[in-house]
């Protein structure tokens, strides 16, 4: 891992500014994305629904996409920087695994090819 002080103070921003637009619930998603329903679709593919499959999402906000993931038998886990992002999902989602921090850091918790898709919603 990179670290500098650069790239801390946007993170530091980056999570201030999400922070904010959670507690002013401005960051909610009315329906699951396209993106995540073809990720389920090609997954089912790929490996059989009765094989347990772990996706690892990459800012779950309000943790919609995370709802459909775990309602179609995907082993779920979710970073996000803001911690009331995190609170929400975890209320919502209590079997699902949230981490809240930098998703630079993962491969410190988690080993190689752990996870069976990496999903980010842009």
């Amino acid at each position: 891992m990179i670290e500098n002080e650069e790239y801390s103070a946007k993170l530091g921003k980056n999570e201030q500014y999400w922070e904010m637009r959670h507690k002013a619930g401005s960051v909610v998603n009315e329906q699951v994305s396209e993106l995540c329903k073809i990720s389920v679709n090609m997954m089912k593919k790929i490996k059989p629904v009765n094989e347990k499959q772990r996706i690892l999402e990459i800012g779950f906000g309000d943790a919609k996409d995370a709802s459909f993931f775990i309602d179609n038998g995907f082993i779920y886990f979710g970073t996000d920087i803001s911690p009331t992002a995190l609170r929400n999902a975890k209320d919502k989602l209590p079997t699902a695994e949230f981490i809240k921090g930098d998703t630079r850091l993962i491969g410190s918790y988690y080993p190689q090819c752990y996870f069976d898709l990496i999903f980010f919603r842009v």
